[in-house]
């Protein structure tokens, strides 16, 4: 499951070219790993 919001959280900085939109999912990307590298220990 966690590879279904990376997908989310990538796709829409390829289509978008609001650099608000950009940082925003930039940063969520960036909290998702965080958890899912947690989630690995």
């Amino acid at each position: 499951m966690g590879d279904g919001y990376v997908v989310m959280a990538v796709c829409p900085t390829l289509f978008s070219e609001e650099e608000g939109w950009v940082l925003i999912l930039s940063y969520v990307g960036k909290v998702v790993f965080f958890i899912q590298m947690i989630k690995l220990f």
